[in-house]
């Protein structure tokens, strides 16, 4: 490396450094770009005050009041569980009873199969639910696992 490209590093990295310690000294709460803490990111949204997610659930077959998340990628692989989300978003958007129940078949055919191949180790299934979960954003994230409001979107009942 050069005198002179060796310089010009030092220069940048004592710019960077020196402009994020500034900005920390004069004012931690003032956006002084690229420099800031980006308090954007670390305060509750006036914009978003709540979130929503469609989430798959498995009933036990012989267990009603056991529900499992199918958040896990073993219980419908191949497909994943954002692309099974984003699926049903589809679906639901477009009002179609047949594609939903077709769609809520295949994932219990799929977690079948994948439960009898070993792939993961779920109860035997009974029953599919897909719900529509909404939280109240916390900034500490102390509700993820309570979320403020569960809507049952759809039922399969396995045959």
């Amino acid at each position: 490396m050069t005198r002179a490209r060796r310089a010009l590093v030092n220069v940048v990295i004592t710019l960077v450094v020196g402009g994020h310690l500034v900005a920390l000294a004069v004012d931690p709460r003032v956006e002084a770009w690229p420099f800031s803490q980006y308090p954007m990111y670390s305060r509750r949204s006036a914009l978003f005050p709540q979130i929503g997610q469609r989430r798959l659930v498995a009933i036990a077959r012989d267990d009603a009041g056991r529900e499992i998340p199918l958040v896990d990628p073993r219980y419908l692989a191949p497909l994943d569980v954002e692309y099974v989300n984003g699926g049903f978003a589809r679906i639901l958007g477009a009002r179609d009873q047949t594609r939903l129940e077709e769609a809520l078949s295949d994932c219990a055919r799929r977690y079948e199969d994948n439960r009898r191949r070993g792939l993961h180790r779920g109860p035997p299934l009974g029953t599919l639910r897909l719900y529509r979960l909404v939280w109240h954003v916390e900034g500490d994230l102390e509700n993820v696992d309570r979320p403020d409001a569960k809507l049952l979107l759809a039922e399969y009942h396995v045959p």
